[in-house]
């Protein structure tokens, strides 16, 4: 974790991950951090308290590729490369089996869950998507996929086969996708920014 003031320079090491970092945010709150790893887990930190671990959730059976937090900073949502979708308790890091359909996300960049299961093409495994991003509006979802186009579609989409703007760029595989921070480099309605 770096200190985005003046200089940057590290405000916390930790090495309690075997493998690599997948996903890394802070609540909205700024309070904790959450770190979703390639070990199937993720660790939840206390900012307050000098990055102190508070929490590990374990669940997945696969790589965690992607988390959110809820706006209230109580629960934390993963999406496993298994395409399993759990949430968490923020605070004691134990599973949520209890559906949460009406949770409010901070952000939403797993390519799972009612909100998004329209982003995925007819007969799709599920994998073909490599990274998902709401805009921050709220209006829009962009995704990146393995066939090297960048889609955008309105959000929520739930819609099966959801109409969508498609964009070609990329030769092959697109890793990653993101609006930036005020969704000026991102598209509002049929114009190009």
């Amino acid at each position: 974790v770096l200190d985005q003031g003046s200089h940057l320079r590290p405000l916390h090491q930790a090495h309690d991950s075997k493998e690599g970092v997948s996903d890394i945010k802070y609540s909205p709150n700024n309070r904790f951090l959450a770190v979703a790893t390639f070990d199937t887990w993720i660790d939840l930190y206390n900012v307050d308290k000098g990055y102190s671990r508070m929490a590990r959730c374990s669940g997945h059976s696969a790589t965690v590729r992607g988390l959110d937090w809820s706006t209230d900073s109580s629960m934390v949502q993963t999406a496993s490369a298994d395409l399993e979708l759990l949430l968490w308790n923020a605070r004691t890091g134990k599973q949520i089996t209890l559906p949460q359909r009406d949770a409010a996300w901070a952000t939403y960049t797993v390519a799972l869950g009612f909100s998004v299961m329209g982003i995925f093409p007819p007969c799709a495994d599920g994998t073909e998507i490599n990274s998902v991003d709401r805009s921050k509006d709220q209006k829009f979802i962009v995704t990146a996929d393995d066939h090297g186009m960048v889609k955008m579609f309105n959000y929520p989409c739930v819609v099966e086969d959801a109409p969508h703007r498609a964009y070609r760029g990329h030769s092959s595989h697109v890793m990653g996708v993101r609006f930036n921070a005020d969704d000026s480099l991102g598209f509002k309605g049929d114009d190009k920014q």
